[in-house]
């Protein structure tokens, strides 16, 4: 049966790019610049598939804590995605 598209995430340890501001104010500009370029890359790759995110914010940024890992982001929240086939053009 063709159930259409579907998301599993997994189980993440750490907190939105929202919290940690309201906790610990600024992120510093060499983390901020890697945040950026990480966010950008997964939308580069959502975009590949065919899925536009439309809700870009800091609590839909998630930071991972992970021993060994400088920072690791997850966008997080495609709720209100829009997934485009090419038969369909930019308004389907």
């Amino acid at each position: 049966a063709d159930l259409g598209p579907f998301l599993v995430m997994e189980y993440l340890h750490g907190q939105s790019l929202r919290e940690r501001i309201q906790t610990s104010g600024p992120m510093p500009f060499k983390a901020t610049l890697q945040l950026a370029g990480q966010v950008l890359l997964a939308l580069m790759h959502a975009h590949e598939k065919g899925i536009v995110h439309r809700d870009i914010k800091p609590g839909n940024v998630f930071l991972l804590t992970q021993s060994g890992v400088r920072l690791h982001v997850r966008v997080l929240d495609f709720g209100i995605a829009r997934i485009y086939r090419g038969e369909e053009g930019s308004t389907g």
